[in-house]
């Protein structure tokens, strides 16, 4: 949402920007169909630039997600914006501290899935290709 066109280079436009994220949902649930889907809505700013289409984006993201839930999909919104603009270091990004913040946020989230929406997965483990770090196979 940020003014700078340097920035934000597809614009910050709310309503495209609400597409775009509606469009890479559909996409997750196309290739997909049972996967359990959190969307964040992104916090807030304390840049007075950005502020005005941050909360206009912000109060878009609970429609899409409804839309999609509506229709049978396991989406769910993460509501970010009671985060504090204290805890940014730049107006935009979390300090070291507001990240561990965002993580009892996003834990207190999953916790919310509702249990029949989530199953056992299907198959065995993928295989690794030689692409993969050997530490992730120990």
């Amino acid at each position: 949402m940020n003014p700078n066109p340097n920035v934000s280079t597809e614009g910050n436009d709310p309503a495209g920007a609400a597409d775009r994220l509606g469009k890479l949902i559909d996409q997750m649930i196309s290739a997909c169909p049972d996967a359990v889907i959190l969307v964040a809505m992104i916090i807030n700013t304390c840049d007075p630039n950005q502020e005005p289409q941050t909360q206009k984006y912000q109060a878009l993201i609970p429609g899409i997600v409804k839309q999609r839930r509506d229709a049978g999909r396991h989406v769910l919104a993460v509501d970010f914006t009671s985060f504090s603009t204290n805890d940014l270091r730049d107006c935009i990004h979390p300090t070291n501290d507001g990240y561990k913040l965002f993580g009892d946020y996003w834990y207190d989230f999953v916790t919310q899935i509702p249990s029949d929406w989530i199953s056992l997965p299907v198959g065995g483990d993928p295989d690794r290709n030689d692409s993969c770090p050997s530490a992730s196979r120990q």
